[in-house]
């Protein structure tokens, strides 16, 4: 999808001029299989993949005015229409003397979406000049299975994914706004993936993975040499993402039934989040504002109060679960993993560039939430042993910087502000219970991992030469817990390990650091 104004062009109007690409959309696959008999073997495969391209655009040496309105580039896909997106649903069923059965369920959302100023193009406009690219993406997977055999065997896959690339560039001579100048890219995330497979029969044996991906980059970006300006208003850069990515794989049971195999039971589920996007907000050029500027880069927080962190339900979150029993033995094992380490930035300068907030100051603002949330649970009964092996690992290391670029020339105003702020949350549990008449032995390990990095600072031979206050401020706010749980029970032998541990450590620069550990 494709609006713009082509190179070489000269567009004035009286009024508004608003470029518009816009996108709504879905792709679905569903896919059902079942099979009845002595031996049977069934898959089911549905995959489903939304890669738009939405582009709103301004051409090289291109120029737009309007001499009483605004002037606005923007792209957008599903905007704030989280029903749309990308779904996959798979089940297979199967049943006999021998069964076994597949479920592959894949989801994709990557979109590019980007509203563009090219080389020595010039916006201006007496209200409001603006460039935004705004993206809701969603990728939906669920794998499920049913196997009824004398030796059945089960196995469910789900992968949920949202990537691409939401962009605002201007990288014109000059975008001029007299109301105020704006450049705006967001990316609004959600990947959930769930697998669950039931097997049944003498022998019975599954497997269940989940994965949720979401790994996006989303950038506002003015480029070096150009230039913002704005008489009687603010100039302002910003990135915003949000995102959350759920992985649950269903603890190899439908509707709260375990697996069951009269002679064993054998079992395994992973489970895995990741949130890793890029998140960058850029004044490379100059800019000068009758009032401030601001360029700020958030991810996971609220876009008023970067300093509140009010999207506490947006993380990684994995949850797996492995239960069965036997009158024989039962064994299984189940792990979690989740990963949230968003890299933020928020910049302002260069070789070349000059900022004058007139009336106001300048503001460089990066702030991330980063919170990962391991769950892992499993429960084996065997009439001769059982077996249980739980683990979970969660990682939250952000790495979020707020700076002013080295060489910048000048900048001025009534003060500047350059600030850094992140949060990360690393929780991991796991329950393992396993009991048997003879035997009974179980693991339960779980890992919580807090390493992030703030930085905000000035960079070297850089001027700054402003009215008010400078103050440079870099903040941590970081936690990680892991708790480890295990129970074991049997008339003969039982046995067990359970094991917890948190692993920190900050890197903050800053003229003000601040930081408070748990």
């Amino acid at each position: 999808v494709k609006a713009g104004v082509g190179s070489n062009a000269d567009v004035t109007v009286s009024g508004d001029a608003t470029v518009l690409a816009q996108s709504h959309m879905d792709a679905t696959a569903e896919v059902f299989g079942a099979s009845v008999g002595g031996g049977t073997l069934v898959a089911s495969i549905a995959h489903a993949t939304l890669t738009p391209s939405i582009t709103a655009s301004l051409g090289n040496n291109a120029a737009i005015t309007s001499n009483n309105g605004s002037v606005n580039f923007r792209a957008r896909h599903n905007y704030q229409d989280p029903d749309r997106g990308a779904t996959a649903n798979a089940f297979a069923g199967a049943g006999g003397v021998i069964a076994g059965s597949g479920g592959d369920a894949r989801a994709v959302n990557s979109a590019n979406v980007k509203a563009s100023a090219d080389a020595a193009s010039t916006i201006r406009a007496a209200g409001t000049a603006g460039l935004s690219a705004r993206a809701t993406e969603r990728a939906d997977a669920k794998a499920a299975g049913i196997n009824i055999a004398g030796f059945g065997l089960g196995a469910s896959v789900a992968g949920a994914s949202v990537g691409g690339v939401i962009s605002s560039e201007f990288n014109g001579n000059e975008m001029a706004g007299d109301d105020g100048v704006i450049i705006v890219a967001e990316g609004q995330a959600y990947a959930d993936a769930t697998a669950d497979v039931l097997s049944g029969g003498v022998i019975a044996i599954d497997v269940n993975a989940a994965s949720a991906t979401i790994n996006p980059t989303i950038k506002a970006l003015s480029g070096a040499g150009s230039t913002l300006t704005s008489t009687d208003g603010d100039v302002e850069v910003l990135a915003l993402s949000a995102a959350d990515a759920d992985a649950i794989v269903g603890g190899n049971n439908v509707g709260g039934i375990p697996d069951i195999g009269v002679v064993a039971k054998i079992g395994a589920s992973k489970a895995t989040a990741t949130i890793s996007p890029t998140v960058e907000a850029g004044l490379n050029g100059s800019a000068t504002a009758g009032d401030g500027i601001r360029v700020r880069a958030l991810h996971n927080v609220s876009e008023d109060a970067p300093e509140v962190f009010t999207l506490d339900n947006r993380r990684a979150h994995a949850d797996a679960e492995a239960s069965g029993g036997s009158l024989g033995v039962a064994a299984s094992g189940a792990t979690a993993e989740t990963t949230s380490n968003a890299v933020v930035s928020a910049h302002v300068g260069g070789a070349g560039a000059q900022l004058d907030a007139q009336n106001g100051k300048t503001s460089v603002v990066a702030a991330g939430y980063n919170k990962a949330d391991s769950i892992a649970y499993g429960l084996n009964i065997g009439g001769v042993a059982g077996i249980g092996v739980i683990k979970t690992t969660a990682t939250a290391s952000g790495n979020t910087q707020a700076y002013v670029a080295a060489d910048t020339t000048l900048i001025e105003g009534g003060g500047l502000d350059v600030i850094a702020t992140g949060n990360d949350l690393a929780i991991g549990d796991t329950t393992a219970a396993a009991g048997g008449l003879l035997a009974g032995g179980n693991s339960s390990e779980s890992t919580a991992t807090v390493n992030p990095v703030v930085k905000a600072e000035i960079r070297s031979n850089s001027t700054v030469d402003v009215g008010g206050s400078v103050k440079v401020k870099s903040e941590s706010q970081a936690e990680g817990h892991a708790t480890a749980d295990g129970v074991s029970l049997a008339g003969g032998v039982s046995g067990g390990a359970s094991t917890a541990t948190v692993r920190s450590e900050e890197r903050r620069v800053g003229k003000e650091c601040r930081s408070r550990w748990s």
